[in-house]
């Protein structure tokens, strides 16, 4: 039942007041805030997600969640963990779940040094702190009913999170739920998976976001049915009456920082801050990201490619303006420099819903995959002689593409090698190799960085970069949540899916700079 009002006890406590089977409104110990917290709590779907900005009651629904199930019968076989990445994080979520705890279940007991509540009935909900794979053998062969994730764009990456399905599990009672529930706000390293993982855009619409069923896992399986659920500031009744002046001082934090303001007091996933690019995005995104278009006959082209098996590959299809105009296909002109460099394609070998996990294909096969995007997309033809057009045939790659393997060839070698589509036999690619330094990965920042203004400047002096929204969604959904390393802010964190990042500086290195890239009217073969 939903709390309908608050009234203050002699004591000074927010009494929550809920409609009972007559009508009446009684008294309570605690019950949902909002209708935000009720449909975390209740609905169907085995994984769900809050979100919403600061302030919007996420970490008390996560532990109302977890204590739902208490006392109903299930007993010892009824376990709760929630996790965050280190143990001084807790402390506030501990706090929380005295305040809900105490109240309704005074013989609960709170084991300080193990961190878990338990029940005399049996039940237990335990707090841990789960901050890389390498404390997953500290939960491995558990049993949980319930598995709580707080601040869940704080992991980098997916692998800690997903891992925890495993120990969602009982073998006693069928008919006790399993659930996992999770908060997350906009910020932090995870952004782009989690906002991926979930179909997250924007300031989220109404309370329950629609639920995501056509999800496969690694195994080509359907993965379980998930869904977001949005808690606006405006429902924290408690906050708003206490601290009337909490979004002032949100402002205040946010102070010459746009994109921060807009995910910590609306709870938006476009607006990006604390990375690698993500203001220049936020700023400057309606300036560089535009529609398609035809490429004009004097515009070079090439690819880049950073390789992939069980992370993802990434392939850019890359066009060099020589200063022509070009036509958008929403009617609209654009101007360009000499050097400005397009962004007009991709391929990106990543599992359907499932960021940063490769998709395994073979060198031939992704060789194949590349003539089949480039006849799809028009770069790839045959003349009125029948003879074969390719317009991008020429590109760039990592270093470790000739690195030796196992055999004999390398897999720039394998690359070269012709392969069949369609029942047409099609050459193979010669890659160039980057230019791979000790500061390769900084220089490629710098570089980025120094295009994307240059193409936010009005007027424009410098060289710009452009990148068509509609064929590059994953370039867009990674480079822009990057993170700097903590240690060397002028170099990209590990463990991010920097895969498109790679390829693009690469590119960046490359353009202009090697014989390979030429106008396509002279690619033929």
């Amino acid at each position: 039942m939903l709390s309908e009002e608050f009234r203050r006890s002699l004591s000074g406590k927010d009494i929550p007041y809920v409609r009972n089977e007559a009508g009446v409104l009684v008294p309570v110990h605690s019950a949902p805030l909002s209708p935000a917290q009720e449909a975390f709590i209740c609905c169907p779907e085995t994984e769900v997600l809050g979100v919403g900005p600061r302030g919007g009651t996420k970490t008390h629904a996560l532990i109302q969640c977890a204590l739902s199930e208490v006392g109903r019968g299930w007993g010892r076989n009824y376990a709760a963990i929630i996790f965050r990445q280190n143990q001084g994080q807790l402390r506030d979520v501990v706090k929380t779940s005295e305040d809900l705890i105490r109240p309704i279940w005074p013989s609960a007991q709170y084991n300080k040094n193990d961190h878990v509540w338990t029940w005399p009935t049996g039940e237990t909900l335990e707090f841990y702190h789960f901050e890389s794979m390498a404390d997953a053998g500290n939960v491995q062969g558990r049993e949980f009913a319930f598995v709580g994730w707080e601040e869940l764009c704080l992991w980098a990456n997916p692998e800690c999170y997903l891992v925890s399905f495993a120990v969602l599990r009982s073998t006693a009672v069928a008919a006790m739920p399993r659930r996992i529930r999770a908060t997350a706000n906009p910020l932090g390293p995870g952004h782009g998976w989690v906002k991926h993982r979930f179909r997250l855009r924007g300031v989220p619409d109404g309370i329950c976001g629609p639920a995501i069923t056509d999800s496969m896992g690694e195994d080509g399986k359907p993965e379980m049915p998930r869904r977001w659920v949005s808690f606006p500031y405006t429902d924290n009744v408690l906050m708003r009456r206490h601290d009337p002046k909490y979004q002032q001082k949100i402002a205040t934090a946010c102070k010459n920082n746009p994109a921060r303001l807009q995910s910590w007091t609306r709870g938006n996933w476009d607006a990006l801050a604390g990375g690698a690019v993500d203001e220049i995005f936020y700023e400057h995104r309606d300036k560089f990201c535009i529609d398609e278009f035809d490429i004009p006959p004097g515009f070079k082209m090439f690819m880049s490619y950073d390789d992939g098996r069980t992370k993802p590959f990434s392939v850019g299809f890359w066009a060099v303006s020589d200063g022509s105009d070009i036509y958008l296909h929403n009617g609209k002109c654009y101007s360009t420099r000499r050097g400005d460099l397009f962004r007009v394609g991709e391929i990106y070998g990543c599992e359907k819903g499932q960021p940063n996990v490769g998709i395994k294909m073979t060198v031939p096969d992704i060789n194949r995959a590349i003539t089949a995007y480039k006849l799809e997309r028009g770069w790839k033809y045959q003349d009125h002689t029948g003879r074969w057009i390719d317009m991008c045939k020429r590109g760039v790659a990592d270093t470790s593409l000739w690195d030796q393997q196992h055999s004999e060839n390398t897999i720039a070698d394998e690359f070269e090698h012709p392969v069949s589509y369609n029942g047409v036999r099609h050459g193979g690619i010669r890659w160039d190799k980057c230019v791979k330094g000790k500061n390769s990965i900084a220089d490629g920042l710098a570089l980025l960085i120094q295009r994307l203004l240059a193409t936010a400047q009005q007027p424009r002096e410098e060289r710009g970069l452009y990148i068509v929204e509609k064929h590059n969604t994953d370039w867009l959904r990674t480079v822009a949540v990057l993170q700097r390393d903590e240690d060397d802010t002028d170099k990209i964190a590990e463990d991010q899916e920097d895969h498109s990042f790679d390829e693009t500086r690469y590119a960046l290195s490359y353009e202009g700079t090697h014989p390979g890239v030429i106008s396509y009217r002279r690619q033929v073969w």
